[in-house]
Formats: structure tokens, sequence, C-alpha cells
């Protein structure tokens, strides 16, 4: 069984679903940039 929209929302358009990738790759990128010290939530 595969799931076919693991980083997305079926739901959106597709410009939308871009921006939402987009918002959701830059919260990753800015997470491994960040020192962790204490828990944190993104």
């Amino acid at each position: 069984m595969a799931i076919p929209y693991p980083t997305g929302n079926i739901e959106l358009e597709k410009e939308d679903e871009k921006l939402f990738r987009r918002h959701m790759l830059d919260t990753a990128v800015e997470a491994l940039a960040t020192e962790i010290t204490e828990q944190t939530i993104f």
C-alpha cells in the first residue's frame, strides 16, 4: 500500500498545493538550520 500524498493535500488546487509544499520545505530547512537546546516545535 502506498501513500499517494505524503507531503500534500489532495483537496488543494495545483498552485495552492505547490505553495503548501514550499511552506513545508521552508519549515524543514529552518528546522535543520536551528540550533536546538531544548524541546522545540516548528
